[in-house]
């Protein structure tokens, strides 16, 4: 075997960074559907809102002067013509199968003796499709009960969600089955459960799901949503939300689920005009979020913080219908979007909207500072120094000034002071043929006890492995792979920020002693040798503070080096 060229000069290398970030609908921060305008009857309010590519979600407060309503739509210069007949307690309905990017108008209308328009309103239809999952698997056992006359309640198998049937809603007794399946919603929370009742209920039912403290801090974007029999989601203004006992309680319209061929009604089910079984799932799910959720961002670093929903209609202080107040919009159904989330602007007429720190208005030195982005989002700045503890919480929060309502939305933004990435060193091919290549894995860690508020001094954790090429031999180095060097006088990043743009040097020489064999066409040998490589190199950091990267050439070693925040 011929002599192999050994690593023993200073050689430097390449390292890369990668910080990692954690993570639809809107409020009207991009344009929104058009609203309804106020019938004839001024104490009516009626209000449109185009919240798909193919529906239209209605919701209206009228006077108790019927016992019935019809709703009535018209394209274009058409005629108006009804569409649906509801009971006087309804308050909302969905209109399904409409055009892309189409225009319509509403009215509601009393049924009977005395016909009159209560309601009006128009709006039209977006380009962005509803999205559309698979159906959940089934987790447990079904579990069932009958109810009767007097009504009563099923529960989910993990008790966190229940069905409420009211007195008075079933004829008959009636069968009804809880089965958990996997939550299949976009950004889904907790199991789902599947409720199949062997006939319709004649009047609202109410949907009672709890969350546990693990989802606290995201409580203001929780919402309720079923999934239809064509795999899509429909998702449900909040009647309450209690945040003191994690509970969430929604109203699922009888007229969605009475009529034949109903959305919910079971297609194997639906015999002549009778249907004889209902099916939905339902899940919670986060409707509203502040992105991204989670996220790393290094000392003196920035990161873009903008908050969505995954629903048309909400504003973030909205998402529940209580008192059928001057906000109808969040009175309304309205499929869930995926494709094209839709962010809050940070200023809108009638909502005092702001960017925190914890509690603190545009953040502050020790935890960083936040400050709108334009008109939509916000940009975060990490401190100097990382505080304690690491973790901070970035929010935006809206209030709606009529009714006081406050919404909040979090991201978890953890500071960290370091840089991850790679030195390397190519050594030949030399006159023979062989090649060392030496690299190092390293991330640095801050090393505050020698540093000082100008200097900023890092220590290495990783490893260092050398691999040789030949041409016609096969060599290996054993063992190829070690940590680095824990010798402060060997390995050390030191960041000078007393000057502008800051300098850096870097150094990291590890040897460590080995074994070399190699297999030629000539025979086998091995011999001792010192493994490993040094690397000392300076320069400048770069503008944004984020990058440490060069490349030399020291001696026939061709060395580079990278590293990122």
């Amino acid at each position: 075997m011929r002599t192999l060229h050994r690593p023993g000069r200073m050689l430097a290398a390449t390292a890369l960074l990668a910080l990692a970030a954690c993570g639809g609908g809107s409020d009207g921060g991009s344009p929104s559907p058009t609203g309804g305008s106020p019938g004839p009857d001024t104490r009516t309010q009626f209000v449109a809102l185009g919240t798909s590519s193919h529906t239209v979600s209605l919701a209206w407060k009228v006077p108790a002067q019927a016992t019935r309503y019809t709703v009535e739509r018209k394209s274009g210069s058409g005629s108006y013509a009804p569409i649906a007949t509801l009971a006087a307690t309804a308050g909302s309905y969905v209109d399904e199968g409409l055009s892309k990017s189409t225009g319509y108008s509403y009215r509601l209308v009393t049924t009977g003796t005395g016909t009159q328009t209560v309601g009006e309103g128009s709006a039209t239809t977006s380009d962005e499709d509803p999205v559309i999952t698979p159906a959940g698997t089934p987790l447990d056992q079904a579990t069932g009960k009958t109810l009767g006359a007097a009504g009563g309640q099923i529960a989910s198998p993990d008790g966190l969600i229940t069905l409420d049937i009211p007195a008075g809603s079933l004829a008959a007794a009636t069968e009804v089955v809880a089965t958990a399946t996997t939550n299949t919603a976009p950004d889904g929370r907790d199991d789902a459960v599947k409720f199949r009742l062997a006939a319709a209920p004649g009047q609202p039912v109410t949907l009672r799901v709890t969350y546990g403290d693990e989802l606290a801090t995201e409580a203001d974007g929780l919402r309720i949503a079923i999934q239809r029999a064509n795999g899509s989601w429909l998702s449900l203004p909040l009647a309450q939300i209690d945040k003191a006992s994690h509970t969430l309680w929604s109203v699922l319209p009888a007229e969605l689920l009475a009529a034949p061929g109903s959305a919910l009604a079971s297609p194997a089910s639906v015999h002549a005009s009778a249907v004889v079984s209902i099916e939905f799932t339902v899940v919670k799910y986060l409707a509203l979020y502040l992105a991204p959720r989670q996220a790393r961002v290094a000392v003196k670093n920035t990161l873009g913080l903008v908050p969505y929903a995954r629903v048309r209609g909400y504003e973030t202080e909205i998402g529940t219908c209580v008192t059928r107040g001057e906000d109808l919009e969040d009175c309304v159904m309205q499929p869930m979007m995926e494709t094209r989330q839709l962010p809050f602007l940070n200023t809108k007429a009638g909502f005092t909207r702001g960017w925190y720190v914890f509690l603190d208005e545009g953040g502050n030195g020790t935890d960083g500072t936040i400050a709108p982005n334009g008109s939509v989002g916000a940009l975060y700045t990490a401190p100097k120094k990382v505080p304690a503890p690491a973790t901070v919480m970035a929010s935006f929060q809206s209030t709606n000034q009529k009714t006081g309502r406050t919404v909040v939305l979090a991201s978890a933004i953890t500071i960290v002071d370091g840089w991850v990435g790679k030195m390397t060193a190519s050594d030949g091919p030399s006159s023979e043929g062989t090649t060392v290549l030496t690299e190092a894995d390293v991330t640095w860690h801050f090393d505050e006890a020698a540093s000082s508020e100008t200097s900023r001094v890092y220590r290495p954790e990783g490893t260092l492995g050398v691999v040789i090429t030949d041409n016609d031999c096969t060599a290996s180095v054993s063992p190829s792979v070690q940590p680095v060097s824990t010798d402060p006088q060997l390995v050390s990043l030191d960041i000078d920020d007393s000057v502008i743009p800051a300098r850096y040097k870097a150094r990291l020489i590890t040897f460590w002693p080995a074994t070399i064999q190699g297999s030629c066409p000539g025979g086998n040998s091995s011999r001792p040798t010192l493994a490993g490589w040094g690397w000392d190199v300076q320069g400048t950091v770069s503008s944004d503070g984020s990058t440490i990267a060069g490349s030399a050439m020291q001696d026939t070693a061709k060395i580079e080096w990278s590293f990122h925040r």
